[in-house]
């Protein structure tokens, strides 16, 4: 895979042949010239950069179920949803452990009062993977 670093060398050393080749006769090259350059403009200009949203070097690609998840998620707020909740607005509990396993959700046991009671709850943030996933596509 090439990075925008090769990308842009070999535009500039296939323009700089055909503008060389404009005034230094190059078999080929001098007759095609202008050919040359709209390569090297196509090189640059058709090059897109790999999409932001990466884990463990492949495109995550969201269905969407999981970015209505994501999107809840990011709009709770750093204390998150609990599970509870996840599942109250229909999303079960493969969808949430499947965003957890791709790192873009975290899942934590916590302990909060309800109604005078210490209760066990399940609260699960996004993570900025997960963040990056919702922004990329």
């Amino acid at each position: 895979m090439f990075n925008i670093f090769s990308v842009h060398v070999v535009s500039l050393i296939v323009a700089g042949l055909s503008v060389v080749a404009i005034f230094v006769h190059l078999p080929f090259v001098s007759d095609y010239a202008f050919w040359f350059l709209v390569a090297a403009y196509i090189m640059l200009a058709g090059y897109r950069p790999p999409p932001a949203s990466r884990v463990g070097g492949t495109a995550i690609s969201l269905n969407a179920e999981q970015r209505r998840a994501l999107a809840m998620l990011a709009n709770a707020g750093p204390s998150g949803a609990t599970q509870a909740l996840l599942t109250a607005h229909g999303f079960g509990v493969a969808l949430v452990a499947g965003l957890v396993n791709h790192g873009l959700a975290t899942l934590t046991q916590e302990k909060v009062h309800v109604g005078g009671k210490l209760v066990e709850v399940a609260k699960v943030r996004i993570t900025e993977k997960g963040r990056d996933a919702l922004r990329g596509g």
